[in-house]
């Protein structure tokens, strides 16, 4: 894996540890589940980065209307002056940090992970 990648997955992971994500190693057959005790590991570069595979998460398109519902409402509206003198105004949609620790806490992949061939599509009831 590119150090580039390998550096992308490792920051995914680690702002999903306090909500428990399911990892894929080259040694297991099966996910093994890691959460917040397992972070000194996996930052010091132990055994679990260098056998690190994939990360198990769920496409943005399977979020549930409830899931989508909480997570519009966690961005903000900001106003946003553009144009000569600022003369353009409008209000943009934008997200937040809790935008972000929400998708992490339902394991859902806002990074691109899984096209990118980092991450799986977490099997349905994974994360349960």
């Amino acid at each position: 894996m590119e150090k580039n990648n390998k550096q992308l997955l490792i920051r995914d992971i680690c702002a999903r540890l306090p909500y428990g994500v399911y990892i894929k190693f080259k040694q297991y057959n099966e996910p093994l589940y890691l959460s917040v005790k397992d972070r000194l590991s996996i930052y010091n570069g132990g055994e679990l980065i260098n056998n690190l595979q994939y990360l198990y998460l769920r496409p943005m398109s399977n979020m549930t209307e409830e899931e989508y519902n909480k997570y519009e409402l966690t961005f903000d509206n900001v106003v946003v002056y553009s144009g000569h003198n600022n003369n353009n105004i409008h209000s943009e949609h934008r997200p937040t940090y809790e935008t972000f620790d929400y998708l992490d806490s339902i394991h859902v992949d806002y990074r691109d992970l899984i096209p990118k061939g980092l991450a799986l599509v977490a099997p349905e009831g994974m994360y349960n």
